[in-house]
């Protein structure tokens, strides 16, 4: 009797894609047994100018992506995506649980204000571990909610299905961790890309400042523009990730091919940071590479997030340390169950309510009868009294408004006092090109600043000051002069004029 052939087994496939705001980076990651075969494909998704909120943009990621799933037979396949700084920020939090809760809500009320990634309602995933008993450190992802739900359209369309999508940040520092680059001390990760440069700091392959010098530019100066932050990052990471020990001294490159050996030669001048460009092949050694992957050392983000467990994305999002923009999305999709119990048992309830509804009218209405003159005749005599009670407070409003007229025209508001204070406030890195206030006490105060975190900073300062309430940033713009990058900046917020001052200032003392 012959032998029945074994059955081969079936490859088990990873799909990873990292999204920039022209290109794809796709991974696919072959497991068959114990044996694990990548290849790779890069691909410019935006040809015509534009953005993925347009619909020639959503048209054209659609395209890219259906070549590749066409080319790859990857037809409902789940993915993993990982989006670039320029569609997503992180912010992560640690210390004690109280403080970090304190922090999230603060921070969920201030996502409105990131307007880099473009006008409209923000989506916001989270994720939190927990580091011993009293401290607990979280993580934030904040992109468009027009960007996502564009983002799973497309994919969805392509022929995929979506499992996770994140920050490619993130995705990174979890690589450098697997390769155990990050475990004595944190260090910092360069992403370079076609609009610049993205800088994240990773310790044991977690994210914790998520950081982007503005303009082109600073691919030519970054090894200076690192130096010069240095010290300043490595006492704000001291001081909010105490568990994170060690000097930076490390600085890991990655990246598109030809950029990365101008970018490395900057560093050999410093003397406190070395400077080393990754190798995605070097994430996972034990992996067989074919060409395409192995020659391309812009896939260090795709093969990051390929490194997820796909049992990790089913445990609880509080807890799993990663933070998943499809949990937004999901939970914005699922429809609530009692509008939906509501609409399958109305008909039934709405017939008891009017039976019920008829037989309490009937038996009312004999009642009601009865009283309605009576309280016909009340009702004239207390709408007699309710006309001379509005004439009365019509003229003591009259006479209340001119009193606050004329009160507002003596008072000599303190314009030096309110200049030296707003002046005091802006920190280094932050100018004023103007002060207005107008006839309804709204101050407006416009300027440029070096980057966005000293915008934030300026705007906290403002609302330090006893003078001001209700402060407010109305806009940041993205703008370029010929000494470099910075941001244009519009705040808003009520003076109280000076007595308002001189109260809060003996108060204090």
């Amino acid at each position: 009797m012959a032998r029945k052939k074994a059955k081969a087994k079936q490859p088990n496939l990873t799909v990873t894609i990292e999204i920039t705001r022209t290109k794809l980076a796709m991974i696919i990651v072959e497991r068959t047994g114990d044996r694990c075969r990548v290849r790779g494909h890069h691909m410019d998704w935006l040809q015509d100018g534009g953005s993925l909120n347009t619909g020639d943009g959503l048209r054209e990621l659609t395209a890219a992506l259906t070549t590749l799933v066409t080319k790859e037979k990857l037809n409902g396949a789940q993915v993993h995506l990982a989006l670039s700084s320029d569609f997503c920020i992180t912010r992560v939090l640690a210390g004690e649980v109280d403080r970090v809760a304190t922090e999230l809500r603060n921070l969920r009320e201030r996502v409105s204000q990131y307007l880099l990634l473009g006008a409209g309602e923000k989506a916001i995933a989270e994720s939190s571990r927990t580091i011993d008993v009293k401290q607990r450190q979280a993580w934030v992802t904040v992109t468009n909610k027009r960007t996502l739900n564009n983002l799973v359209q497309a994919v969805r369309d392509a022929g995929l299905r979506v499992g996770l999508i994140e920050h490619a940040m993130v995705a990174m520092c979890r690589a450098v961790g697997r390769m155990g680059r990050d475990t004595g001390a944190p260090v910092v990760i360069v992403e370079v890309n076609n609009r610049g440069v993205d800088l994240g700091i990773s310790y044991r392959g977690q994210l914790l400042l998520d950081y982007r010098p503005g303009g082109v530019d600073s691919k030519g100066k970054l090894a200076e523009i690192v130096h010069r932050h240095l010290q300043r990052i490595q006492r704000y990471c001291d001081r909010q990730f105490r568990f994170a020990q060690g000097q930076i001294a490390q600085v890991f490159i990655c990246g598109a091919s030809d950029e990365l050996d101008p970018i490395l030669r900057q560093f050999s001048d410093t003397q406190d940071l070395t400077a080393e460009v990754l190798d995605p092949k070097r994430i996972c050694p034990e992996w067989d590479y074919d060409e395409s992957a192995a020659s391309d050392l812009g896939f260090f983000s795709a093969i990051g997030s390929a490194l997820v467990d796909p049992g990790q994305l089913d445990q609880d999002a509080e807890e799993r340390g990663l933070p998943n923009l499809m949990d937004y999305y999901l939970n914005a999709q699922r429809t609530p169950l009692l509008p939906t119990l509501v609409k399958s048992v109305w008909p039934i309830a709405a017939t008891l309510l009017l039976a019920l509804g008829i037989y309490g009218a009937a038996e009312m209405k004999g009642r009601e009868a009865v009283g309605v003159e009576q309280q016909k005749q009340q009702f004239d005599g207390q709408l007699g009294q309710l006309r001379t009670m509005k004439l009365e407070s019509d003229a003591a409003d009259s006479r209340i408004g001119w009193l606050s007229h004329i009160n507002e025209r003596r008072s000599n508001p303190a314009w030096h006092e309110l200049i030296t204070l707003v002046g005091h406030s802006m920190p280094e890195g932050v100018w004023l090109n103007s002060l207005r206030v107008q006839d309804d006490g709204i101050l407006e105060i416009t300027g440029p600043s070096h980057s966005v975190d000293l915008v934030f900073e300026f705007v906290n300062y403002l609302k330090k000051v006893p003078v001001l309430a209700d402060v407010t940033l109305e806009s940041q713009t993205a703008s370029q002069t010929r000494r470099g990058p910075i941001i244009v900046f519009n705040v808003k917020c009520r003076y109280l004029g000076r007595d308002n001052f001189t109260e809060r200032t003996a108060s204090n003392d």
